[in-house]
């Protein structure tokens, strides 16, 4: 599921031939598009988006950026960094927190003190709803953008109000009208008791791809292989999916702002 996990078992599969697909991570990854494909939104991917919405959109030119000091946090930092300064923004600081850390004090006052006009937050939901909160109480007029992993109910709820206006990209939007979401939301919220987030119809989609090839393969490796990485428009809950090749998905990034506690689509 996530980067670390993703990078090491990648050289094991293409060892054996085996595919390998990954519904959360968003490195590099050895042997991408030979053995190794991914549904979710690669770094650089979603962090283009992201960039373009806060300069191009929102008019942003100094931007401050926090991350999670692991591989997510810090592949998605570090692409956000290159787009944004290709776009004309000036990045004033890069600061990083482990997992786990409380406090955000001195990341808060960084960003007050160098007079950015947007935070971009890489990192999951555990502290980046404590960050924001903390952000929101320096920094009223504060634009804050974050990741893909922002994109979840947990980022709403743990950061209450102090999440409304948060921007995030998101692979999934769950109340599409097409039957095929309509009925995965269905039969998700039932079994769980929520909506499902997008790692969960990546990971669904993931499932659905892998299937799809083993009904036409059968046990051949390189025949699964080949069926995957030649898809085209493949119906997913995520949206129509193709692999380019190192093995990403050819799809929209969609844009989304917290209003009411609710994601609600800003763009593409």
């Amino acid at each position: 599921v996530t980067d670390a996990s993703a990078i090491a078992a990648a050289p094991a599969a293409a060892r054996v031939r085996v595919v390998l697909i990954t519904p959360g991570a968003t490195a590099i990854l050895p042997y991408g598009g030979h053995v190794v494909f991914r549904t979710a939104l690669p770094a650089r991917t979603q962090a283009s988006a992201i960039a373009r919405h806060l300069v191009e959109r929102l008019r942003v030119r100094r931007i401050a950026v926090v991350h999670d000091s692991n591989d997510y946090g810090t592949m998605v930092a570090f692409a956000f960094e290159e787009a944004a300064r290709a776009l004309g923004a000036t990045i004033t600081s890069r600061r990083l927190f482990r997992d786990g850390d409380r406090d955000f004090t001195r990341h808060v006052q960084g960003v007050v003190t160098e007079r950015a006009q947007a935070l971009f937050l890489a990192g999951y939901p555990d502290e980046a709803a404590l960050l924001i909160r903390q952000a929101r109480a320096a920094s009223r007029g504060l634009v804050i953008a974050g990741s893909d992993a922002l994109y979840s109910e947990d980022t709403s709820t743990w950061a209450g109000a102090a999440a409304n206006d948060l921007v995030v990209p998101a692979g999934f939007v769950p109340d599409t009208p097409l039957p095929i979401v309509r009925g995965f939301v269905t039969r998700y919220r039932e079994q769980y008791g929520r909506a499902p987030d997008q790692f969960a119809a990546q990971a669904y989609d993931g499932v659905r791809v892998l299937a799809f090839a083993v009904r036409r393969a059968g046990v051949d490796r390189a025949k699964i292989r080949d069926i995957i990485a030649t898809l085209k428009r493949f119906p997913g809950v995520t949206g129509e999916l193709s692999f380019d090749r190192w093995g990403d998905p050819v799809r929209d990034v969609i844009v989304t702002k917290i209003k009411g506690g609710v994601f609600t689509l800003v763009g593409r």
